[in-house]
């Protein structure tokens, strides 16, 4: 069960990391976000988001390894995940490519919902 936990949590991990290509790439941040005039201010900004997110990524990955560091890391990914999928969906306004990070947003926030799970289960056992 530990190696199930590991692998979702490096798995999500991945996952937030993977937009951090974007600090150094705005025509990679323009084709994941749909975003055609991508420059000045905005650019900025959505380098400053790859940032962020490579360091909620980076930080699971290394609580995979780090059984103490782990509810810190779920809490903050279910944060910056369902945090980001309430925003799009209360916003109504949001264009095809957005509505798919929104989604796999979803699918890694159940990924750590079960991680969740897994880590209570796993605790009442060794408690008996």
């Amino acid at each position: 069960m530990h190696k199930v936990v590991t692998i979702l949590l490096v798995f999500v991990g991945l996952i937030n990391f993977v937009p951090v290509i974007g600090i150094v790439s705005a025509e990679r941040l323009s084709s994941l976000y749909g975003i055609t005039k991508l420059d000045g201010d905005l650019l900025l900004l959505m380098r400053h988001r790859a940032l962020l997110l490579g360091i909620v990524g980076a930080f699971m990955i290394y609580a995979a390894f780090r059984q103490h560091l782990r509810p810190a890391a779920i809490i903050l990914g279910l944060v910056s995940m369902l945090g980001f999928i309430m925003l799009v969906f209360l916003s109504g306004d949001y264009g095809d490519e957005v509505y798919r990070i929104a989604l796999v947003d979803i699918g890694a926030s159940a990924a750590l919902l079960v991680v969740v799970i897994l880590r209570y289960v796993f605790e009442k056992q060794s408690m008996q």
